[in-house]
């Protein structure tokens, strides 16, 4: 009975409770292929047995390297011999799904990485599979042929050079593309983005020879004509559209591969006018998925506004005339902006006292500090005396975020990894506001994944926004506005000598707001400062950029000291020497040496 203590301790485990259907599963596979006699019917049932148990379910390390070295190569060779007459596509379909089902596993499938498995599954693969079980077949062999590609990219990149059978691929990928078979279509597009990778397969996709010509266009224009017909921002968001949004990663991802190899012709050279103004567009919508339509709060306002006029009309449609109407409009309208005004007052001095009382937090920490680092300085040069190591410090261990591979932030990060390719240089969005926005929030997001290791989630985007915001008067306005909100015009009275600091809200030690979360203006004023070149010339090429290139503003948004290093670089007056005037930390260490060993002389 369930009741008893035996059986709810063995039920903790599953596998031990399954352990002997598991075995029975590929002993009926074992069986099959260790018979010369083994009929269909007797196969059908192994494969059918096999497929229940495994399908679904994910178990590692179930299928032992020798139990797949005798049944792979059977199932292989049955494969063949049925291919040599009628093919029953339900039967094929079903002994591949099992090849498919072992490779899971990634290893001991070395009968399975080979020619001969390469050039039958190229017959299973005809042209144009329309019936179900025909889809179906070639679902599952182009599956396979994914999973030997991870086992072993260089054997089959050489493989698939020799045997692969691109003019059919080629087809087959327009036809699965226009009939809607998406889970076909998706595995097809991975094996061509492993064959993007291998030069000659490569050359020949995107410039065919004069024996392809007329059997099938260049792969970059079916990748913009796929792109421009799939990339509907409408079926690339939600669960329900995981798989179609799977398909344009995966023709960015080969897009990518092939512009990836300078040798390569690139992308938009591949494409007309019409067709590179259509992708241009289509790559634009990607990137404005799920953008705020008002980021500053204009249309609400002028909503505001309208509401109020509406109420002001109706009080004179009841009360007088036209002019009447006309005088109370304009004279209730300038009540309204003054209440407007002293609110506005009232929140900035709320906002004073919140920054004064945070300026005095900072004082005392900035104290505290300062005692600390006397003491360590003064520690550090004792060690230097005696000639010891500095005392390792243990970091915490590095732990990255986890990838979901399928989202919409996932598809737009593709997007902009396309956009920093040469090769596609041409097809960047400018002009529309609901793109920058759209790059604006990825960037965002990029920079609050990790702000203290966050060089590799920040360059991408930032590559493509630099090009963007110095093409762009209207990007540099936008961006300029969205990372520094309140504070991207000069107040009032501002003069380049004075506020050599960046604000106090800009908290360079935590890069947090004062609510406690990060804070995009902060993660960028401290990446100045950092200690990877790429990053700190990156970010603040781009702040100069959105600066118009005006060393008083850039000084006025970074501060004086991390704005110097660039004003430096770029040789303007009053910072052409700062460089050579730089000195060494390890001469400071020595003259500190010489002049207390001076003193101690005196003494």
């Amino acid at each position: 009975p369930k009741s008893e203590p035996w059986f709810q301790n063995f039920s903790r485990f599953p596998r031990l409770w399954r352990s002997s259907e598991d075995k029975k599963s590929m002993e009926d596979l074992l069986r099959a292929a260790g018979s010369e006699s083994t009929g269909k019917k007797e196969w059908l049932e192994a494969f059918q047995a096999f497929k229940t148990e495994f399908q679904n379910v994910g178990k590692p390390n179930k299928f032992e390297k020798k139990d797949k070295d005798v049944v792979i190569p059977a199932i292989l060779k049955h494969i063949s011999s049925e291919m040599k007459e009628k093919p029953d596509w339900t039967y094929l379909g079903q002994g591949i799904e099992c090849l498919k089902i072992m490779t899971r596993e990634m290893k001991g499938l070395e009968k399975l990485t080979s020619a001969e498995t390469v050039k039958l599954l190229m017959r299973v693969l005809h042209d144009k599979p329309e019936f179900l079980d025909e889809v179906k077949a070639a679902e599952h062999s182009y599956a396979v042929l994914v999973n030997t590609f991870c086992v072993d990219r260089l054997k089959m990149n050489s493989i698939m050079e020799k045997h692969a059978e691109i003019v059919r691929l080629m087809r087959n990928l327009d036809w699965h593309q226009k009939k809607g078979h998406m889970r076909p279509y998706y595995y097809l597009l991975r094996i061509f983005f492993y064959m993007a990778l291998v030069d000659s397969v490569a050359t020949r996709i995107i410039t065919p020879a004069e024996g392809d010509e007329g059997k099938f266009q260049s792969i970059f224009k079916l990748i913009a004509r796929h792109l421009i017909a799939q990339a509907n921002p409408p079926k690339l968001v939600g669960e329900k559209n995981k798989m179609n949004r799977l398909c344009v990663m995966e023709l960015l991802r080969t897009a990518f591969n092939l512009n990836y190899n300078p040798k390569n012709p690139k992308f938009q050279d591949s494409l007309d006018k019409a067709t590179k103004t259509a992708l241009q567009n289509k790559l634009g919508d990607i990137i404005a998925i799920g953008a705020e339509e008002d980021p500053f709060g204009e249309r609400a306002a002028e909503a505001e506004f309208e509401a109020e006029a509406a109420k002001i009309l109706a009080i004179a449609d009841a009360q007088g005339s036209n002019e009447e109407k006309a005088f109370l409009l304009v004279e209730d309208k300038s009540i309204v902006d003054d209440v407007k005004i002293q609110m506005k007052n009232i929140k900035k001095g709320n906002e004073k006292v919140k920054v004064r009382a945070v300026e005095k937090k900072n004082e005392e920490k900035t104290a505290e500090i300062g005692e600390n680092e006397e003491k360590e300085w003064d520690d550090a040069l004792k060690r230097v005396e005696k000639g010891e190591k500095a005392p390792r410090v243990r970091r915490p261990e590095k732990k990255k975020p986890p990838r979901d591979l399928d989202s919409e932030n996932a598809l737009k990060l593709q997007v902009i990894n396309l956009f920093i390719m040469p090769g596609a240089s041409e097809l960047l969005p400018m002009s529309r506001p609901e793109v920058i926005q759209g790059l604006a929030q990825i960037l965002d997001a990029q920079a609050k994944i990790d702000p203290h290791y966050c060089a590799e989630y920040l360059l991408p985007i930032l590559s493509v926004l630099l090009t963007v915001c110095k093409k762009s008067a209207e990007a540099r306005a936008h961006m300029k506005r969205f990372i520094y909100r309140d504070d991207y015009l000069p107040p009032v009275g501002y003069t380049a000598t004075k506020n050599m600091e960046p604000p106090a809200y800009v908290n360079l030690k935590t890069m947090k707001d004062k609510d406690g979360n990060w804070d995009l203006r902060s993660i960028l004023t401290k990446s100045i400062c950092s200690f990877n070149m790429s990053l700190k010339q990156c970010v603040s090429e781009f702040i100069w950029v959105l600066c118009g290139e005006e060393s008083s503003e850039y000084i006025r948004l970074c501060g004086f000291g991390s704005a110097a290093g660039l004003l430096a670089d770029k040789g303007l007056p009053g910072f052409a020497q700062l460089s050579q005037q730089a000195y060494s930390l390890d001469d400071f260490v020595e003259r500190a040496k010489r002049e207390k060993a001076a003193a101690a002389a005196k003494k």
